[in-house]
């Protein structure tokens, strides 16, 4: 399994923040991760950072239909973690389990 950075982890972290609601789309995602981080993220770079993760297999996106054919512009694409998305956000999260309990027995043995 290819190892993802920290933005993708975050964006992974987003995208299953809002599974049950189904309000997992771009503009909600960044908003998360603002809130999140602090900070103002740019929408292109959620956007591309979720389409590398569904080209990796960590994300799928389904288009929302078009409930009022009066607005315009494009529908928003809404986003699901894969089964292996939520595998490697399990994998990260035991990872960083491991490693704060090993700095933990060190301090406590130091």
């Amino acid at each position: 399994m290819r190892m993802i950075g920290n933005f993708e982890e975050l964006v992974l972290l987003a995208v299953d923040t809002f599974r049950e609601n189904g309000e997992n789309y771009g503009a909600k995602i960044r908003g998360k991760l603002e809130y999140a981080l602090g900070r103002k993220v740019i929408p292109y770079v959620v956007h591309t950072t979720l389409k590398r993760l569904e080209e990796r297999g960590l994300v799928a996106s389904t288009t929302f239909p078009k409930i009022d054919p009066s607005k315009k512009g494009r529908r928003p694409k809404m986003y699901l973690l894969t089964p292996e998305g939520v595998s490697q956000l399990r994998m990260l999260h035991k990872a960083r389990r491991r490693i704060t309990r090993q700095q933990r027995n060190q301090k406590t043995a130091a």
